[in-house]
């Protein structure tokens, strides 16, 4: 209550140079508008105040001249401590590199003691190193995906060629399949019923010519023949005698000797081309194998590079769940990040749909994206929350199973 009132004097005091009487009664007259107790409080302070401006309006201009207007600015000033022991700051930061070995030489740090703002650079790493080994990665990765197209490129024509000499063998085994079944059922047979007729007909020429002659010798010993007729006769006989056996001969050699010795090279001829095919799988099934292996070798490599150099592309194609504490951390996390707009939409809407709910905030922006069908197995999340001072916390999710 006195506070109240106190308050309401300081007010009156203050303006008190600047009011008429007319002003000041009327504002005396409705500080009396209170308790009693209040009441009592003002009838006393006005009492007080119409001595004071009684003596303000005789003495005006010696009053006027002990008041004084000086503007506040704020400003850094030097603190001296005399003591012994260590004096800490009580609100510090300390940056360091975590960076092993020399490449994480700092060629900028912000001097001790100094306050900064916003945005402000603290500490830069020398980028050299890293441009280097990015420049280099990216050379060899260039190179692993040449070597990996041409052994690509190897191995589909390893496998062409495999296609085609198991082509070429496959038709040179039914070609053999074909001449062994032409020896057995076709040209063998046929050859064997030419010379068993050849061999027939000459038997029959032989026989027609035996009984011919032994007519002849009949008729010479009954003294109707003429010796030179049956001398003829007989010359004939052994012609034909030599006729049949040489068909009888060619006969039993082809049926003995010859068609087996066909049949035995056609078998042979089969196998030959079935060794041939499957030595040529395994030929081609080792090249095939080998150029595979090569190009698993140089797919690993490149998989390895692309590795080393996914951070780049996380960072392009990941989506953001930035805790957003202000519309002010999204937009500079994507100003000093270079991030797209459909990269932290998610934060955008849940922020401007529920606003800072706390430690709430990023599964609701984990559950849009989940539930967008956009966002397919395999993307990227990035997901970074903030809390009190330079409180952070970051954490890369990868979608599986939706």
């Amino acid at each position: 209550m006195f506070r109240s009132s106190y308050s309401i004097l300081s007010s009156f005091l203050i303006d008190l140079r600047k009011k008429s009487w007319r002003d000041l009664l009327s504002q005396g007259w409705l500080l009396l508008k209170k308790s009693r107790v209040q009441q009592a409080i003002v009838l006393l302070i006005l009492t007080l105040l119409f001595s004071l401006i009684l003596y303000m309006r005789l003495h005006k201009g010696s009053i006027s001249e002990d008041f004084s207007v000086v503007p506040v600015v704020k400003k850094s000033f030097m603190v001296e401590v005399k003591t012994m022991g260590e004096l800490d700051a009580a609100h510090s930061t300390t940056i360091a590199s975590s960076v092993r070995g020399d490449r994480g030489k700092i060629i900028h740090l912000i001097p001790d003691g100094v306050t900064v703002g916003a945005g402000e650079l603290l500490m830069k790493l020398d980028p050299t190193p890293f441009e280097e080994k990015l420049a280099s990665l990216k050379s060899q990765l260039r190179e692993q995906e040449s070597l990996s197209a041409a052994l690509k490129k190897a191995v589909e024509w390893e496998v062409s060629q495999a296609e085609r000499d198991n082509k070429t063998a496959v038709f040179e085994i039914e070609s053999a399949e074909l001449e062994l079944s032409k020896v057995l059922h076709g040209d063998g047979p046929l050859e064997i019923a030419r010379l068993k007729a050849a061999m027939q007909k000459t038997f029959i020429k032989y026989d027609e010519i035996n009984k011919y002659s032994e007519d002849l010798i009949a008729l010479e010993k009954e003294g109707f023949l003429n010796p030179s007729e049956l001398k003829n006769a007989q010359k004939k006989l052994t012609e034909e005698e030599d006729a049949y056996l040489s068909a009888k001969l060619q006969h039993d050699s082809y049926v003995n000797y010859v068609f087996p010795m066909l049949i035995k090279k056609a078998e042979t001829l089969l196998k030959q081309t079935q060794i041939k095919h499957e030595e040529s799988q395994k030929v081609r099934g080792h090249s095939i194998g080998k150029a595979i292996v090569e190009l698993q070798q140089t797919d690993f490599s490149l998989e390895t590079l692309q590795a080393d150099l996914s951070e780049d592309k996380i960072k392009s194609e990941a989506l953001f769940a930035i805790h957003p504490g202000g519309p002010k951390i999204i937009d500079q996390i994507k100003e000093i990040l270079a991030l797209k707009e459909h990269q932290i939409e998610y934060s955008t809407e849940v922020l401007k749909s529920f606003g800072n709910m706390s430690s709430a905030t990023l599964p609701h922006i984990w559950e849009k994206m989940l539930n967008d069908r956009k966002v397919m197995n395999g993307s990227y999340i990035v997901s970074m929350a903030f809390g009190p001072g330079l409180t952070i916390c970051g954490t890369l999710f990868e979608v599986k199973g939706k």
